[in-house]
């Protein structure tokens, strides 16, 4: 490259970035083919560069203006970076809506939309990667025009089609509402888009062949690598798919549907759950699911074309998620140990120093008074639930933090050490309460109302801090299973 080129390379480098198309107008004028000439090692052109800032709209808007028709057709939409991508996938990559509306303004041909690169991806699919349903997932569906089923109420068949599949279910879309949704109007009815599975459990019924649709593994695979248990659940009661998808073994990689299941989720289907704990839990829920209803038993120690079975590749690929549940874990159990602690010393140091000392044969001096009995009650329940929780929390900090521990032993403590911790906390201060007014009633008459309040200040700050984790704790561990029989009207 000439010392004139790496100059007028950085002056459009620096436009791109400014927005300043202005800046750079008069080289353009004089050398046209700067316009589209790429302008870095990955042969980038000025569009691609511009249309991935997501910010250089005016630039973008100008370069296309000052194109002639046959290079915006090759240019804007057909030419291709090092590695095969075009200016749509830059755009459909990062959700920059504007400029890919500008550039299928121009054309907006199947083939644009489905252009490959390199490696198999289209924009189509970049845009799934945003994550859910999304605009630019959207739009891009629409141009295709395979969203909007016909009036028959069927969905459109070419979704079920190849480079459209994964997308579809990548992005969680569906292309038809509820048939029971009797108040919506029928011209409405098949243009709602609908986030939820039942993603498509629609579609199944409508298309039965989807399920042998193969864009690498069939689409009952596709539902366990993508975690999708409503889909799972709807093909898993198909006892004809299931008896041969469980047998199956892909050709190129030797996996069965258990190496599928022992792979680490999709972030964005990990990230549904909060913390490493429960998202390990998470994991471990699909993988026994698949490995006792699902998969033959000979499947269970089959070797893929690495070498490996499934309990080996669930262990690889999880490795670094079971070290962050480990940590939080330990953090979780350190930190409330001590609380359980200070609480086990407190209690048991009142009950023998009780308020208001004791008579000379020995008994406490307030025995008679009815505080003084609900000062005793919540001493010993201070005193020996936070003596349980001690036992569940150090019970998890020795443990050996094995996988399958994270399904059930783990969090079965940690809800039990949660709970008493909170009950003797609660204890704590009631009878801490019970003490101040068995002191100063006879002073203080009015005492009671106040302290009642004062005690559920941190009583309060511990549920909301604390009893969401508990909730979530309870409800993936003793709840119902996410894999459960679908709705029989929809399966038949």
């Amino acid at each position: 490259m000439s010392y004139e080129y790496q100059h007028t390379d950085l002056l459009i480098y620096k436009a791109v970035f400014d927005d300043n198309w202005n800046s750079v107008r008069n080289i353009f004028q004089e050398h046209p083919d700067l316009r589209t000439k790429p302008i870095n090692s990955r042969l980038e052109t000025p569009l691609m560069i511009a249309v991935g800032t997501d910010r250089s709209h005016d630039f973008v808007k100008n370069l296309l203006s000052s194109l002639s028709s046959d290079d915006l057709i090759r240019v804007a939409l057909a030419e291709e970076d090092k590695e095969g991508d075009t200016a749509l996938h830059h755009a459909a990559q990062i959700g920059n809506m504007i400029d890919a509306t500008l550039l299928l303004s121009y054309s907006c041909k199947p083939e644009t939309i489905l252009h490959k690169n390199n490696v198999g991806g289209t924009p189509l699919l970049f845009a799934s990667w945003l994550g859910r349903k999304n605009d630019m997932l959207e739009f891009l569906f629409s141009k295709l025009g395979v969203l909007n089923p016909p009036p028959s109420g069927i969905p459109n068949e070419s979704l079920v089609h190849g480079d459209l599949l994964s997308p579809a279910i990548e992005g969680e879309f569906l292309v038809l509402p509820d048939e029971s949704d009797q108040s919506m109007p029928d011209e409405k009815k098949g243009q709602q888009y609908v986030q939820d599975e039942t993603t498509f459990g629609v579609v199944i019924l409508a298309y039965p062949s989807i399920i042998w649709a193969s864009d690498g593994f069939y689409l009952f695979h596709s539902a366990i690598s993508q975690r999708r248990e409503k889909i799972y659940n709807l093909v898993y009661q198909m006892s004809s798919y299931k008896a041969f998808i469980a047998s199956h073994v892909n050709h190129d990689t030797k996996e069965n549907a258990l190496h599928i299941a022992a792979k680490l989720a999709p972030a964005r289907r990990l990230n549904i759950i909060n913390g490493a704990a429960l998202q390990m839990q998470r994991e471990l829920q699909w993988f026994k699911e698949i490995e006792t209803n699902f998969v033959q038993p000979a499947c269970k120690n089959a070797y893929n074309k690495e070498g490996k079975t499934p309990r080996m590749v669930f262990t690889d690929a999880h490795k670094d998620l079971l070290k962050e549940g480990q940590e939080w874990m330990k953090d979780t159990a350190s930190s409330s140990t001590v609380v359980a602690t200070l609480i086990v010393t407190m209690a048991f140091a009142v009950a023998f120093a009780v308020p208001g000392g004791n008579k000379n044969e020995g008994n406490p001096v307030y025995l008679d008074r009815g505080a003084f009995m609900l000062f005793i009650i919540s001493d010993a329940i201070a005193l020996f639930s936070s003596a349980t929780s001690v036992l569940m929390f150090l019970g998890i900090l020795t443990s050996r933090y094995a996988a399958d521990d994270f399904l059930y032993t783990l969090p079965k403590r940690m809800t039990i050490g949660l709970v008493f911790l909170f009950l003797s906390l609660a204890a704590t201060l009631v009878a801490f309460s019970a003490t101040l007014s068995l002191v100063l009633q006879d002073k203080v008459t009015w005492i009671a109302a106040p302290l009642l309040v004062i005690t559920s200040i941190p009583v309060g700050l511990f549920g909301v801090l604390q009893f969401p984790l508990l909730i979530k704790l309870v409800y993936s561990t003793y709840g119902p299973s996410i894999f459960h029989k679908q709705n029989k009207r929809m399966i038949h």
